[in-house]
Formats: structure tokens, sequence, C-alpha cells
């Protein structure tokens, strides 16, 4: 099966949202061997890895992507990790799928509630969303979703972005699907 649904990407800087079309070209996935070369778990499911082992697959496989468009790639950050499992388990639990939280919440107001963004100085931040069910349902099904979407390639590829944080969580926000997961990475730079 293939990804059901996927939210468009949205970008932020500085506290002001932008359209992602507006802040990279967009590019044709690279199948080359860089970007698809082995990271554990990669064509795993929630049925046989834990969901911190397929982010952290997921986050390997976004950067091999980024290496292989001449990017720099997003160190891990704990508190963007947070906000992206937070909404991610949110969107399953409340059977919804947006970047918008059913009580409001952007994921701007997401990651400043852990203290990632600081309240003076310059700063970055950009959001990715995907659930699938199925085969697809893995963190390479994931990042190929991404990168076959020109929004969504557009935040993983932003060279601005120095930090990620990703959040797997079994199961999908409209509920029996099956085998599911749903995915957020988010994404920053402090300046």
């Amino acid at each position: 099966m293939s990804v059901r649904r996927r939210a468009a990407a949205l970008a932020a800087v500085g506290g002001l949202m932008a359209c992602p079309g507006a802040v990279a070209a967009p590019r044709a996935a690279v199948p080359a061997t860089a970007a698809r070369a082995a990271c554990a778990n990669a064509d795993l499911t929630t049925a046989n890895a834990t969901v911190s082992e397929l982010a952290g697959s997921v986050r390997c496989l976004l950067n091999r992507q980024r290496a292989a468009h001449g990017r720099p790639a997003a160190s891990p950050d704990a508190r963007l990790t947070v906000a992206a499992r937070r909404h991610a388990a949110d969107m399953v639990a409340r059977h919804y799928f947006a970047h918008t939280s059913l009580g409001g919440a952007t994921f701007i107001s997401r990651i400043r509630r852990t203290g990632y963004l600081p309240s003076k100085g310059s700063w970055a931040a950009g959001e990715i969303l995907a659930w699938a069910s199925g085969s697809r349902a893995t963190p390479r099904g994931i990042v190929d979703t991404w990168m076959a979407s020109p929004e969504h390639r557009a935040i993983l590829l932003d060279p601005r972005f120095s930090d990620v944080g990703v959040g797997i969580v079994s199961g999908s926000p409209q509920g029996g699907q099956g085998p599911a997961l749903t995915a957020d990475a988010d994404f920053g730079h402090i300046g």
C-alpha cells in the first residue's frame, strides 16, 4: 500500500509562516546509492522494530538525502524530537492529520514549548508529516514519499536547517488501517 495522506509542509523563519515552495526550488528525488545506502531498520515496520529505531532510521535516510544533494547533515535535537513525537502521538490518538493540532497549537508553538526557539535572535523552523500503512509503513517508504513531494522535499533539503527531531508512532490518524505508522520531522536552526 502507499502513503494514504500527506499534509502540506510548513516552514517558518523568525516566526513568520511562508509558502514552502518559496524556500527552495523543487528537485527530483535522488535514488542514488549514497541516498539509499544502508540505514539500520530502513525497511522494517513497527511490527519488527521499536519506534525509536524507526525514528533513527528516518533521520539517517533524510541525512543521506541531504548529503546526496550537497546539504549538511541535520543533527538530532532532543527538544525537536519531543515536539515531533508528541504531535505524531496526538494525531494518532485524536484521529486528525494536520500541522495545527485540534487544540490550535501550531508547529511553532509546539517547538517553542520545548525551549528550542529563543525569545530573541534569529531562527528557522520547518515541519513535514506523513503516515503510511502496509508495505510503505517503513522509514524508507516515509522518506521516499517526502522526497517525491516538492513541498516536503524543500523542507527536508533546506540548507538552513541544522537540527532535526523525528517522531514515529505506531498507528494511523484514521485508525483501523492495520499495521501503520505516523511520522513527524521537525527541523530547526538557531542563528
